[in-house]
């Protein structure tokens, strides 16, 4: 009786997990870098809302970051590179306020949703956002 219960505990396993494909098109880079909202070009970061791009440059992941303000309820940053497409396959993607917009085929991220897409299966790339002080956020990839 107890191995019918395991057999379907792990068949029930199986059938509950949705589908995940990792992001293969886009090897690992370690990121750990700090922003200073102070700066001229984070001072958005300041108000709700706001968003701010980091420079393209290897140490802000592969296209640069994006980092948005959650409305004053924390941080939320993404790599700018478009996750279905090799690292030099495309440019960086923009953000309209609403979604990151890959350039290649017009594919939309939402960032506030986990940057996962409507037409794409794999999610944008995410960072850990953690506040130093008022003014200095990290980020990492771990």
């Amino acid at each position: 009786m107890r191995s019918l219960y395991y057999l379907l505990m792990t068949f029930g396993l199986f059938i509950s997990c949705e589908d995940y494909k990792p992001n293969d098109l886009l090897p690992n880079r370690n990121v750990n870098v700090t922003i200073d909202m102070g700066l001229p070009m984070y001072q958005n970061l300041l108000v709700p809302s706001g968003y701010a791009y980091t420079p393209i440059s290897p140490e802000f992941g592969f296209k640069g970051i994006l980092i948005i303000n959650r409305n004053g309820s924390g941080f939320i940053a993404y790599d700018r590179a478009c996750p279905h497409y090799g690292v030099n396959d495309c440019t960086a993607m923009t953000y309209d306020g609403l979604y990151l917009n890959c350039p290649c085929d017009s594919s939309q991220f939402n960032p506030l949703n986990g940057g996962v897409s409507s037409t794409v299966d794999y999610q944008a790339r995410a960072y850990h956002v953690e506040m130093l002080s008022a003014t200095v956020l990290r980020i990492s990839n771990y």
